[in-house]
């Protein structure tokens, strides 16, 4: 990854300790004593090491690789990983990941690199607003050695993550009072319907007169439609569910996105199919993890006031 020079500037701690030195000077010139001297020109010389070391501490790391999750909820902590390469034949100390674009990570404890050494480390961010989030660079940063002074330096690196509401149920209710099975809003039984009888769930499917059984034969479907049907044993996880934001006029927007990320988090722990009805977005036919992700996203911008 291509990297800009490093920079440096003091901490809060550099400034007051630049502040105390200056006074400490000041007393030194009124009263002419030769120890207020001797430890101002100590502490200056200090000061001066310390800022020397914490920029060659950062010269040379090299940001090797970068991964970032494509979506996670608000509520959950952003897992960034990062391969970090010391490529000098010095130790480098306490090397932590700063900034993703205009996003602070949270503080933690940096890594240590011995002589040319390519480390493996992970670094977390929390907090983000819902919606979608792009960065063009991270910084990489440092303090060592007596936090007088940091260091940082930026990598290119190009991205997008999106942060989904969190996943909270204000109704207290189940997925299924956020839409109906599809079957139920067709009238019409097809031949690959689902239906529910006794709480025992089955399918519907062409029945073929000349290899099915006879004893496959739902009559009573054949009663009520006049054509051949068999049962076929069905899960209800397989069902397929309409989620519709619509349906919930009662809560308030923010509250009204939460309890659709609710929801599909419980199709997704259930292995539901679903579909999702958003105010300006309809995605049919979601599904497994790449399904989730696709909700997820398309929630985040929605929320954000934009659509997929």
């Amino acid at each position: 990854m291509r990297s800009n020079r490093p920079y440096i500037l003091p901490t809060r701690h550099g400034l007051a300790f630049l502040v105390a030195l200056f006074f400490l000077f000041l007393m030194a010139l009124a009263y002419g004593h030769s120890m207020a001297f001797a430890a101002t020109f100590f502490l200056t010389s200090l000061l001066m090491s310390s800022a020397l070391l914490t920029h060659l501490n950062m010269k040379d790391a090299l940001v090797e690789s970068l991964k970032v999750p494509s979506i996670i909820r608000q509520d959950q902590l952003l897992s960034i990983f990062v391969e970090i390469q010391n490529t000098k034949n010095k130790n480098k100390m306490s090397l932590s990941l700063y900034k993703l674009g205009e996003s602070k990570l949270k503080v933690s404890e940096g890594i240590d690199l011995k002589p040319l050494e390519l480390k493996k480390a992970a670094f977390y961010m929390e907090d983000q607003a819902v919606g979608v989030h792009h960065y063009d660079n991270a910084q990489l940063m440092t303090s060592f050695p007596l936090g007088l002074f940091y260091s940082w330096m930026k990598f290119q690196e190009k991205g997008v993550f999106y942060v989904a509401p969190r996943a909270i149920n204000h109704m207290q209710i189940d997925p299924q009072a956020g839409g109906e099975k599809l079957n139920k809003l067709d009238n019409k039984i097809n031949s690959h319907e689902q239906v529910s009888q006794e709480g025992d769930f089955y399918e519907h499917r062409h029945f073929d007169v000349e290899s099915d059984s006879w004893h496959r034969l739902d009559w009573k479907a054949y009663a009520k439609r006049g054509i051949f049907l068999k049962k076929s044993n069905a899960s209800p996880e397989k069902s397929v569910w309409v989620l519709d934001v619509r349906k919930l006029e009662s809560l308030k927007r923010d509250k009204a996105y939460e309890q659709m990320s609710y929801w599909i988090e419980e199709c997704e722990k259930k292995g539901h199919r679903f579909n999702l009805i958003l105010k300006k977005t309809i995605i049919e036919g979601l599904e497994g993890n790449d399904g989730v992700a696709k909700a997820l996203k398309a929630l985040s911008l929605e929320a954000q006031g934009e659509s997929f």
